[in-house]
């Protein structure tokens, strides 16, 4: 695995740590390693196998491409809002996207005048 490919996961890993209120003493207990091993995955010094992975992204509420792939840097609200997001029910995510697309029509009839 590239160093880069460690690095990336290592930025989510803690990143996604942080967001829910984690430590990794709390990672390593439910993934039934070591506190040394996840120290060396939250600082790039390992790569976790595939399985372990999926297992992370199960544990923390999120797909395991949120933790390989290469993230814009987030303000903290931002990662927060997200991760609020994640823990909602997709009944209550379809009600937040209709949200959305309802502040995005006013904000496109305020632009023409209209309300």
């Amino acid at each position: 695995m590239s160093d880069n490919a460690k690095q990336t996961f290592a930025e989510n890993l803690k990143r996604y740590l942080k967001d829910k209120g984690l430590t990794q003493l709390d990672l390593a207990v439910y993934m039934e390693c070591s506190s040394s091993t996840v120290s060396d995955w939250c600082n790039g010094k390992k790569y976790p196998r595939v399985d372990k992975m999926q297992r992370m992204a199960d544990y923390l509420g999120i797909r395991m491409s949120d933790l390989t792939s290469p993230h814009d840097k987030l303000e903290d609200a931002d990662l927060a809002f997200y991760g609020r997001y994640q823990q909602l029910s997709e009944d209550e995510k379809e009600d937040m996207r209709d949200y959305l697309d309802l502040m995005e029509a006013r904000r496109e009839r305020r632009k023409r005048g209209t309300n």
